[in-house]
């Protein structure tokens, strides 16, 4: 099948590390189809969005101001202001060309805001699509993403409030989590043990409490990232710290009871053992005591880590299940898989 990706793409940002947040999940699905053996195009509407402005500096502003009148509140030819902004608009037409010129069995579109949802409708007179979103509920609200769910012959997101939320807007939608990219996470059973306790991502307000905590109960954990202790790492460099700690801490953001982020594949991909905060979509994915552990409050954390800092064997087990389960599950390659399964299930 020949797939066109709308998403973000590394190798147009070679300023960033490997592994860059934006960018994993377009990276992580080209690398998934391709080896299914699709063929894959990418289309990455940022950077050709930047690339199609007449005046940067204006355009960026512009873009900038009518971006926040995507407004649940207001009318729809308020919300679709920004897609008339040049490079926006340019973006667009160059989508909607590219499509139609090609021989496409699948667009799939990542997030996508600069897209206009109108475009999608487009599409379908050409190819399948399928709208990825990664994102939780507050946001997928926030940015009108339903718009873009409903015209797209199949949707899927992350968080099981996200799916939900598509349902009762009328999309065919599905729960879809992303992958590990196993070119950066892998098991590595020989790889020492140098870190007792690390934690990597941005250290907010609510995270920070589960640390001092932790640190006051005479727990060390390092913490990696923004806000952190140590500076941002990715790619593989990421995965080898993982790969060389006796546990790894999740925690969520305030105000997502159901879903999580991708740093539980990637942990639990890499062979270390994941000691998480409770979420619903955790427990529907996951057994506790058997694949990882979860905690619901700081004293539950705490004594977690205490147990499974002293019992090797236990924690290595629950660690190598859990690296099984994402090898066979949860890797890109898997997730790609599961999408191509089911657009042809569509037609």
């Amino acid at each position: 099948m020949n797939i066109l990706l709308v998403s973000a793409f590394s190798q147009h940002h070679p300023d960033l590390k490997p592994g860059n947040y934006l960018q994993k999940t377009g990276d992580g699905l080209k690398k998934g189809f391709e080896a299914l053996g699709h063929s894959v195009d990418c289309f990455d509407y940022r950077e050709i969005e930047e690339q199609s402005r007449k005046a940067d500096i204006r355009e960026y502003r512009q873009k900038k101001y009518y971006k926040k009148l995507k407004k649940r509140f207001l009318p729809e030819c308020f919300q679709r202001l920004v897609f008339r902004v040049h490079g926006v608009k340019r973006m667009n037409e160059q989508l909607i060309s590219r499509v139609r010129e090609g021989d496409y069995g699948l667009v799939l579109l990542t997030k996508t805001e600069l897209v206009d949802w109108m475009t999608v409708s487009k599409l379908n007179a050409c190819s399948r699509t399928w709208y990825f979103f990664m994102d939780p509920y507050q946001k997928a609200r926030k940015h009108l993403t339903e718009k873009y769910a409903v015209r797209a012959v199949r949707a899927s997101a992350t968080r099981s409030a996200v799916v939900e939320f598509y349902a009762r807007a009328g999309a065919q939608a599905v729960l879809l989590t992303q992958g590990a990219d196993t070119d950066y996470f892998y098991p590595d059973s020989t790889c020492p043990k140098k870190h007792d306790v690390v934690f990597v991502g941005t250290v907010n307000a609510w995270r920070r409490t589960y640390i001092d905590y932790l640190k006051h109960e005479g727990i060390n954990v390092e913490t990696f990232g923004r806000r952190a202790d140590n500076p941002f790492i990715a790619g593989k460099e990421l995965g080898d710290l993982y790969r060389s700690s006796k546990i790894v801490l999740d925690f969520q953001n305030r105000g997502n009871n159901t879903g999580f982020s991708l740093r539980v594949f990637e942990v639990m991909g890499s062979g270390a053992f994941l000691c998480t905060e409770y979420t619903e979509d955790t427990s529907k994915l996951f057994e506790n005591g058997k694949e990882l552990v979860w905690f619901r409050t700081p004293e539950e954390c705490a004594n977690l880590i205490r147990t499974y800092l002293e019992n090797d064997e236990e924690r290595t087990r629950i660690a190598e299940a859990g690296a099984e389960r994402v090898a066979r599950e949860f890797t890109w390659k898997a997730i790609a898989e599961n999408i191509v399964d089911r657009i042809e299930e569509a037609t």
